[in-house]
């Protein structure tokens, strides 16, 4: 099996009882996700088109759900500083009712989109991005430091197994 922390994953799951061929990839994730981002775009989806032409140079943010989601999570965000929210939702979300009001600015993706591509085509439309998450691994790879990102926040309660894998997956800087 080929994962991003194969140290985590042997430290996690070996003692179980399970013999795990854990191995890693090669180039960090936001190298592969570089290269292979048109070709992403099409596995996951993305019709940029229709869904993303309109968000170009705005501020927008983006919230990664955790699962079970709770839409009530969003009130402490303070949405109306953005341009439009768009929510990730947790990829064991099967179902769920969209609200369409608030003008538009709300957009929910779906489950099958990967975050990292998600973030990729918002900043290829030259957008600022605030990113809230609970934990959320998609995160590991990106910086405040890159062009564009405002911030990146953690919002879970408890962090502590995020912050091992967070320790050993962040490429030194």
């Amino acid at each position: 099996m080929y994962v991003y922390g194969a140290e985590f994953y042997k430290q996690r799951f070996e003692g179980r009882g399970k013999v795990l061929n854990v191995l890693s990839f090669v180039k960090p994730f936001n190298v592969m996700l570089a290269i292979m981002n048109s070709r992403a775009i099409e596995l996951f989806e993305i019709n940029q088109k229709e869904t993303f032409q309109m968000i170009s140079g705005c501020n927008v943010l983006v919230y990664i759900s955790t699962w079970p989601f709770d839409i009530s999570e969003l009130s402490a965000l303070n949405t109306e500083a953005y341009d439009y929210c768009i929510v990730k939702l947790h990829p064991h979300i099967q179902q769920f009712k969209e609200d369409k009001g608030d003008n538009g600015r709300f957009i929910f993706v779906g489950t099958t989109i990967l975050a990292e591509v998600l973030i990729s085509v918002l900043l290829e439309n030259n957008n600022q991005l605030y990113i809230y998450h609970h934990n959320s691994t998609s995160t590991i790879y990106l910086s405040e430091k890159q062009h564009n990102i405002k911030s990146i926040r953690n919002i879970a309660l408890h962090q502590d197994e995020y912050n091992i894998i967070y320790k050993g997956l962040k490429p030194a800087s």
